[in-house]
């Protein structure tokens, strides 16, 4: 299969583009193929599809080397048949793929195995993933999959795994590395099917390592810090300081949520606390959010916020959620923030163009 050039981006949109994209630690391919090659070997052997029945065509190309020297790559391409149509996104992170993306345009994708289920297509793609990536971790996850007979609404947790499973629009199965089961949306591997055939794939296991996952400090004593920071808080609306605020007396309206966050490129436990105020200040200040590092107790922030929703760390969309922002690309968490800069990519390439044929 050939790809053919068909517009170059300009360095300011490669440059804004992608420094959205997500820093994953890339699996074990080949690094003698090229990304194309790299893209086309998953189609065809991973996800299926059957790679000599379309013609391609290349919308863009972009790549970046960010501060620290790694390259990131995303490119977009649409495969093209007299069945179907299909739009591909493909991430790159030092020249090997982390997410790739298909959206079906026009009809079904053409396959090269027999879909008989979506468990059994799961099972399918982990094994060849496992072949082509030589990753370990995957073995584990296979096993999981191995003792349902079905995939329905669940979460299993072994050991430091979890798996989550969400049928919704589409079916969405996700592995976590949690350890201690603490919820981290840094380490995951994430699948998504529609109609049997795979739409999104993410691989983001290895992206950081875990420094410690010991909690030293409970959710009541990081309430406690939380309302201690809260008594001298003040914030700025203009030139003016807003000071004095009263949180509001009702334990059953604070949340804290204990999840994994990076600290010197390593995972560590990380509390996120929310106190309701007892009315609205200036700004539309409704609370106060407290973060600190369960390990140690350090608070990291303490910020006004405009509503008393879940704390911004949990990535909890709906699964009909995260299939769409995943399908305007990329993963999740979440999954998410490569997904936001590949749909700008391709919305972008569109206009351009719209413009090359007026």
């Amino acid at each position: 299969m050939k790809i053919k050039p068909n517009k170059v981006v300009n360095t300011m949109l490669v440059i804004t583009v992608l420094t959205a994209v997500l820093a994953l630690t890339p699996n074990a391919y080949s690094s003698e193929m090229t990304t194309h090659e790299k893209a086309e070997s998953f189609m065809n052997n991973i996800a299926g599809i059957d790679m000599t029945k379309y013609s391609s065509e290349l919308i863009s190309d972009l790549e970046v080397t960010d501060s620290t020297g790694v390259t990131k790559n995303t490119i977009l391409y649409n495969l093209n048949s007299q069945e179907s149509k299909l739009e591909v996104i493909c991430n790159f992170r030092d020249k090997e793929l982390v997410s790739i993306n298909i959206n079906p345009i026009k009809g079904s994708p053409s396959l090269t195995r027999q879909v008989n289920n979506e468990l059994d297509s799961a099972k399918n793609i982990l094994n060849e993933y496992a072949k082509d990536s030589k990753a370990i971790y995957i073995q584990p996850m296979l096993e999981m999959l191995n003792k349902i007979n079905e995939l329905t609404p669940n979460e299993t947790v072994s050991d430091h795994l979890k798996m989550i499973i969400k049928t919704e629009e589409y079916t969405y199965i996700e592995w976590m590395n949690s350890p201690n089961g603490i919820h981290n949306m840094y380490n995951r591997i994430i699948l998504i099917f529609q109609k049997g055939a795979l739409k999104t794939f993410s691989d983001s296991w290895n992206r950081y390592p875990i420094g410690t996952a010991n909690v030293k400090i409970s959710k009541e004593e990081s309430i406690n810090i939380a309302k201690d920071c809260a008594k001298n808080f003040s914030y700025k609306i203009g030139n003016t300081t807003i000071s004095n605020l009263t949180v509001l007396d009702k334990p059953e309206l604070m949340q804290a949520q204990l999840t994994m966050q990076p600290r010197e490129n390593k995972l560590y436990p990380h509390w996120e606390v929310l106190l309701p105020l007892d009315q609205y200040y200036p700004g539309m200040t409704t609370s106060i959010r407290v973060t600190l590092w369960a390990d140690t107790g350090e608070v990291i922030s303490v910020n006004a916020e405009g509503s008393l929703g879940a704390p911004a760390a949990i990535d909890s969309i709906s699964t009909s959620e995260q299939s769409s922002i995943v399908s305007n690309q990329f993963m999740g968490l979440e999954l998410i923030i490569g997904s936001l800069a590949s749909a700008v990519i391709a919305i972008l390439s569109i206009v351009v163009l719209k413009k090359k044929r007026k």
